[in-house]
């Protein structure tokens, strides 16, 4: 005669197994669910940081800038883009190197250029920057709206 397990007991085996991978994979699940929540918060966050730019002055070499950081995060300068009648005559060289601009301040920024634009009308400029919090985000002058009030 062999003996083994009542089929009561692995009923409850089986139930206690199920109910314990459950647990385990609920509580991944979760903190999971939430680590993601958390980086797309901030990235969106940095999307919409309010950041306005407006081109001071354009000399021979460099083209200067106003920017303002209306949003919550603070925000990092990665790089700057300026054209010239739609040619790149940008080499990313700033000064200062990768400025950092907390919420509700202003920073003046020169971007150096390759050449000349023979026009304030002509130049058109993207700034791209990072939040401190996560993700990125770009604001931009389309040529001819850069140099204003």
């Amino acid at each position: 005669m062999k003996k083994g397990i009542s089929s009561f007991v692995a009923t409850v085996l089986l139930i206690g197994f199920t109910v314990a991978v459950g647990a385990i994979l609920s509580v991944w699940f979760t903190t999971f669910t939430r680590t993601q929540t958390a980086a797309v918060q901030s990235g969106a966050a940095c999307v919409s940081n309010m950041l306005y730019l407006r081109a001071l002055s354009n000399t021979t070499n460099s083209v200067d800038l106003l920017l303002s950081n209306n949003g919550a995060d603070t925000v990092t300068v990665n790089s700057v883009i300026v054209t010239c009648s739609g040619n790149l005559i940008s080499n990313g060289t700033l000064n200062p190197s990768s400025p950092t601009i907390s919420p509700g301040s202003s920073q003046r920024i020169t971007a150096y250029t390759s050449s000349a634009c023979s026009s304030q009308n002509n130049i058109g400029i993207i700034v791209q920057s990072s939040c401190s919090k996560g993700g990125t985000t770009t604001t931009q002058c389309p040529e001819g709206t850069c140099f204003g009030p």
